[in-house]
């Protein structure tokens, strides 16, 4: 009798154990795509110490990727702005222009590298900056703070100084 009972549990059990281990729940919510973190700033006199210190950008801005048919910030009063990189080129580039200054072109080099996810969510590109490049019309310099693209958490990858007005 204990013999039946044993089996007739198994049997019982096993479909149950299957049945609670299949996900149920097929969508993905985790960033499928990457972008670039990059902080603004511009240089302001301080009166006190009879010197220009850099502080965040307060200015309007309007930034479009070249060779893609997005224009990313329009008239927009921002200090920090997410940039998405190609994933299938080494190279992306922006025009990003401060006020009605003279426009910049931003030429940033990469290295891609796929990141399998899960099967709900595909890839994911992580990118590793290389290099970056401006035209130096309105922007003084540019700095590569940390190279690596891999999440939308981490904020101020690049930073991109203006020049004085």
């Amino acid at each position: 009798m204990m013999k039946y009972i044993s089996k007739l549990f198994l049997l019982l059990l096993l479909p149950s154990v299957f049945i609670w281990s299949c996900n149920s729940d097929y969508s993905c919510r985790q960033d499928t795509e990457v972008s670039l973190s990059v902080n603004f700033y511009q240089p302001k006199r301080d009166d006190a110490k009879q010197k220009l210190v850099m502080q965040p950008l307060n200015d309007t801005i309007k930034i479009y990727g070249l060779g893609q048919d997005s224009l990313l910030y329009v008239g927009k009063n921002i200090s920090s702005a997410r940039l998405p990189l190609k994933p299938f080129d080494d190279m992306t580039l922006f025009v990003v222009q401060k006020d009605s200054l003279m426009a910049d072109t931003l030429r940033f080099s990469h290295t891609n590298e796929e990141f399998f996810l899960s099967v709900e969510c595909g890839v994911v590109y992580h990118h590793t900056l290389t290099s970056v490049f401006t035209s130096f019309n309105s922007i003084d310099s540019v700095s590569i703070i940390n190279p690596k693209v891999i999440d939308n958490q981490t904020q101020g990858q690049v930073k991109i100084y203006f020049k004085a007005e």
